[in-house]
C-alpha cells in the first residue's frame, strides 16, 4: 500500500466543493436562457420562475463560499492566491507540454510546486471570473436601476465570465476524472491526501518541502498542508 501525503485541508476542500456546487447550479439555470435543448431540465427547478430563484440563491452561495473559506482560514486562502498570482516568464513553457499531455502525449516539465501552472491559471481565471460575476450579476439582478447601456455591458461581462470559467472548468473535470496521468489528484480533494508517488512525480518542489522524515510520517501527514500547518 502506497504512502499518502497531506495536500488539502478541510477549508480548501470545503471551498472547492461548495464553490463548484453553486457554480454548476448557476451554469445550468443560466444556460436555460440560451439553449432550448435544456428545456427538459426546467421542471426539476420548478419551471422558468423556479430556475430564476435557484439562480439567485446559488449566486449568493457563490459569493459567500470564498468569503467563508477566507474567514475559516485566512492564511491558507491568502497564501494560495499569492502563489497562484506569482508568475515568471519561464512558467509559460509549461503550457506547451500541458497541451501535449492533455491530448494523450507525454511531456516533460520543470519541477512544479504545490500547484502547477495549469492549476494556478485555473485559480486566476476562477477568481477573476468570481469578481466579474459579482459586479455584472448585481447589475443584472437590479437591471431596472441602471441604464440600458450599463445593463448591456453587464450582460456581456457576465457572458464572458461564464464562457471562460466554464471552458476551464470542463477541462478541469476531464483531468480530474478521466485523464490517466492527472486523475489521482482528485483524491486530494476527497480525503485531503494524495499518493506519495503522485506528489513526488507531479509536484516535486512541494513534495520536497512536506515529505515526511522517516519515523515521523504519521505526524507530518496530519499537520502539513503545503503552506500552513493546520487542518482548518
Amino acid at each position: 500500500m502506497s504512502n499518502k501525503i497531506f495536500r488539502f485541508n478541510k477549508t480548501m476542500r470545503f471551498f472547492h466543493w461548495s464553490y463548484i456546487t453553486f457554480y454548476f447550479l448557476l451554469a445550468i439555470t443560466g444556460a436555460f436562457l440560451y439553449f432550448d435543448f435544456l428545456d427538459w431540465l426546467r421542471p426539476l427547478f420548478g419551471g422558468a420562475q423556479g430556475a430564476r430563484i435557484v439562480h439567485r440563491v446559488a449566486a449568493v452561495g457563490l459569493i459567500l463560499s470564498p468569503i467563508i473559506s477566507f474567514l475559516l482560514n485566512p492564511k491558507e486562502i491568502w497564501e494560495t492566491l499569492k502563489y497562484a498570482y506569482s508568475w515568471k516568464a519561464s512558467d509559460l513553457k509549461f503550457f506547451g507540454g500541458f497541451i501535449k499531455e492533455f491530448f494523450g502525449g507525454h511531456a516533460h516539465y520543470e519541477p512544479q510546486g504545490k500547484y502547477n501552472q495549469g492549476e494556478k491559471l485555473n485559480i486566476v481565471l476562477q477568481s477573476l471570473g468570481w469578481l466579474l460575476f459579482i459586479v455584472s450579476g448585481i447589475v443584472l439582478w437590479r437591471f431596472e436601476d441602471f441604464s440600458p447601456e450599463v445593463g448591456m455591458i453587464a450582460l456581456i461581462g457576465h457572458d464572458i465570465a461564464f464562457i471562460f470559467t466554464l471552458a476551464y472548468a470542463i477541462g478541469h473535470i476531464y483531468l480530474s476524472l478521466f485523464h490517466p496521468v492527472t486523475k489521482p489528484a482528485l483524491e486530494g480533494m476527497l480525503t485531503g491526501y494524495v499518493d506519495e508517488e503522485y506528489a513526488k512525480n507531479h509536484h516535486p518542489l512541494w513534495y520536497n518541502e512536506v515529505k515526511p522524515v522517516k519515523g515521523e510520517a504519521k505526524k507530518q501527514a496530519k499537520t502539513k498542508s503545503g503552506f500552513v500547518t493546520t487542518q482548518k
